[in-house]
């Protein structure tokens, strides 16, 4: 008889541990998802596109990818996002750890607490570690603080006071040690009378994620559906550039490409015109494609090259530094035929005031200006929240910088380049200026908001 019944508390402990085992997972999944999720919401705030959406870790590394123009705030708060949209709701669901009654949905939400708070700790590390040069980039903490040129050390502090706060609060708020303590009074009888319905549904939606059924991913990687594809490793330290793929075009397209950057250092990825012509869109015979630490899932979509000889060139300074690239060619489209005659016309001098006709856009400054330095060139009285900006410039120069500025800072509108079409430009509460700094030659500019 006793043996009977030590068998029985042995499958009633065994059945606690697959319960909890099933509980942490699934709220591993559900702070996978709101991480990602908090991520993808700040994109589409921002005016962006999701293009890619994993959340199941039983089959993808999660994350998201998202295609759109963002400020270097915007991209950085986007990065910031992630952490911090998790924590925001774990600080809600504290709350109502008291009023809570069934053991299940205690487990459930202490892990959900715990494993949100411990994911801040790296948060604390890293910006540490990137100071002494000792951590990759591919953190979303290292992207906010290379997006908004941060302080690495005021990013520790501001994540490990978050910390010490969600701490606090878990205690306090959710009396913790309380409910531990009534807890430990309950009989493992207790502890197995679970709502086992519920049970048995989180282990088929746990079995579902692993075989694929929900949330199957993209296991084939994002780099299929691409013609082309090339990877490379570093063998050596400070290689320089290095030519990963060379072609040639007899009439002009669209490249299109992906590429993904495992790198400790800082690399490059650029395109370049190898007969030494200029881009029509920037009148340079090179592009940089990418500058910085690593990179999941870079875009680099629709950008427009004349028939020629081209080169696509990579470089770092860490043995073992690795990219991944694919890429195709797609054919023009009315609407790139049209903006490469607008460039054309840039580029030979004979853009005018009225070439630019695209709907809804107004013409708010023309002018020529010679390379004297700053000049504030339209000032924006009422903020409207939001900006639809194409740009263009004509002439010769040495350096030409044109920017939106605010009470938010310098936005970028054009750097070097001869034009930009819709360009979207997040605007403070006051007012703000299109700014233009030129040095050396002279310059047509034609400036169109949308209205």
């Amino acid at each position: 008889m006793n043996n009977f019944i030590e068998k029985g508390e042995v499958m009633r402990k065994v059945y606690l541990g697959i319960v909890s085992i099933i509980v942490i997972i699934t709220t591993g999944f559900i702070y996978t998802l709101l991480h990602e999720g908090g991520h993808a919401l700040a994109a589409l705030v921002f005016g962006a596109k999701i293009s890619a959406f994993e959340v199941n870790f039983f089959r993808v590394s999660p994350h998201i990818s998202y295609v759109g123009e963002l400020s270097n705030i915007q991209k950085g708060i986007v990065s910031l996002a992630g952490p911090l949209f998790p924590l925001l709701i774990s600080f809600v669901i504290i709350s109502f750890l008291p009023k809570l009654k069934r053991p299940l949905l205690l487990v459930a939400v202490l892990s959900f607490s715990f494993s949100t708070l411990t994911s801040l700790l790296p948060n604390i590390i890293f910006p540490l570690l990137y100071m002494g040069g000792k951590v990759g980039y591919n953190e979303d903490v290292i992207h906010f603080i290379q997006h908004v040129d941060g302080n690495p050390l005021m990013v520790c502090l501001g994540f490990f006071t978050l910390f010490c706060i969600g701490l606090l609060y878990l205690f306090k708020v959710g009396k913790v040690v309380t409910i531990f303590k009534a807890q430990r009074k309950l009989s493992l009888e207790n502890w197995a009378n679970f709502n086992k319905p519920l049970v048995l549904i989180l282990g088929i939606v746990l079995i579902m994620l692993a075989t694929g059924i929900l949330f199957p991913g993209d296991t084939h990687d994002a780099f299929t559906g691409y013609n082309y594809g090339v990877e490379y490793e570093a063998d050596e330290e400070g290689e320089g550039f290095i030519s990963l793929v060379a072609f040639g075009l007899s009439e002009a397209k669209k490249l299109n490409m992906r590429y993904e950057t495992d790198t400790l250092s800082t690399a490059c990825l650029e395109l370049i015109n190898t007969d030494g012509e200029p881009f029509l869109f920037i009148n340079q015979d090179r592009i940089t494609i990418h500058s910085g630490g690593a990179m999941n899932n870079g875009i680099f979509s629709g950008f427009y090259l004349d028939a020629g000889a081209y080169e696509i060139r990579f470089s770092s300074f860490k043995k073992g530094d690795k990219i991944k690239l694919s890429y195709n060619f797609s054919e023009l489209d009315p609407v790139d035929n049209t903006y490469a005659d607008y460039f054309r016309m840039l580029n030979s001098g004979t853009f005018t005031q009225d070439t630019y006709e695209e709907e809804s856009y107004e013409l708010v400054y023309y002018g020529e200006e010679v390379g004297t330095g700053i000049t504030k060139l339209y000032e924006v009285a009422e903020a409207p929240g939001y900006l639809e900006i194409s740009a263009f410039a004509q002439g010769q120069w040495d350096n030409l910088s044109l920017w939106y500025e605010d009470d938010l800072g310098k936005q970028s509108i054009l750097v070097d380049h001869g034009g930009t079409v819709g360009r979207g430009i997040e605007v403070g509460s006051g007012k703000g200026s299109i700014n233009l700094e030129l040095q050396g030659g002279k310059a047509e500019i034609f400036l169109y908001l949308k209205k």
